[in-house]
């Protein structure tokens, strides 16, 4: 009898610590549960510090087209100082129905130019212009470096902005530059006279970003039909 009063009284001990501990337990406070992914975050505004550059509107004109007519061969020559047509010359073919006019410019050295646009069309559009050279001689090469070195000194002196070479070849090249607020695209091609190596001509012709594949067809049909010296 007595050691079943004693195995009760055991049991009791041992089901009253279970019952202890378990309580225990359950007064603990439970940790803060953690996030496992950071919380979102808004992202920075654009820092307004940073300029972004800006451009002036295009001129709302057509772009230039693909395969628009040419004329007839036609004949350039560099006036002499009577003002008559000189033996340096050149023969080319030019936009049908385009203005062209001679520009004076000033020194002995400097070329004979003309420039052809659309009539009524912005000057901010698309020009075309084509030099014949009459001062001292240069190769092909040094032609498109000085003249590249001119922009470029053009750009120091704040006359031109941006100025950028995007491609360049043994003879010419395509840069992209900006005249008061216009973004400019240029193509201009170098020609030798008729020994092969010094610079006798240059067509060139500029225009918005939206005019350069009618720029490189019309840059590319003139080439096949200019002769220089005729």
């Amino acid at each position: 009898m007595k050691w079943r009063v004693l195995l009760v009284v055991l049991l009791a001990l041992v089901v009253g610590g279970v019952i202890g501990v378990v309580a225990a337990r359950s007064d603990r406070t439970e940790p803060e549960a953690r996030v496992s992914f950071s919380d979102p975050r808004q992202l920075p505004a654009s820092d307004p510090s940073i300029p972004v550059e800006t451009f002036a509107p295009d001129p709302s004109d057509p772009q230039l087209q693909l395969n628009i007519p040419l004329t007839p061969p036609v004949v350039l020559a560099v006036p002499g100082p009577d003002g008559k047509p000189t033996g340096r010359r050149i023969v080319v073919p030019l936009p049908k129905g385009w203005t062209g006019r001679q520009i004076a410019l000033q020194g002995p050295s400097a070329p004979a130019r003309w420039q052809y646009t659309v009539e009524g069309n912005d000057p901010n559009s698309y020009v075309l212009r084509i030099d014949i050279y009459r001062g001292l001689p240069l190769t092909v090469g040094r032609a498109i470096s000085a003249r590249i070195s001119a922009l470029d000194s053009s750009t120091l002196q704040g006359n031109l902005q941006d100025f950028e070479v995007e491609e360049q070849d043994a003879e010419g090249f395509v840069a992209t530059y900006v005249d008061r607020g216009f973004l400019r695209v240029a193509e201009e091609k170098f020609f030798a006279g008729p020994d092969g190596v010094t610079a006798y001509a240059t067509v060139a012709i500029s225009g918005r970003e939206q005019d350069r594949p009618g720029m490189a067809d019309l840059l590319a049909r003139i080439s096949e039909g200019i002769r220089v010296g005729d």
